[in-house]
């Protein structure tokens, strides 16, 4: 395996891996939240 497609693979996953767990911590910041379920959705 070429050190560029190694480096291209890592980058994926680990851009994946950042975007989600950014979103289960927006979740689970909103879940704590008590007034989350009183507001309209964000975004």
């Amino acid at each position: 395996m070429q050190p560029e497609t190694n480096k291209a693979a890592f980058h994926a996953v680990w851009k994946a891996a950042f975007l989600i767990g950014r979103l289960l911590l927006e979740f689970f910041l909103d879940w704590r939240t008590p007034t989350a379920f009183n507001l309209p959705a964000r975004g």
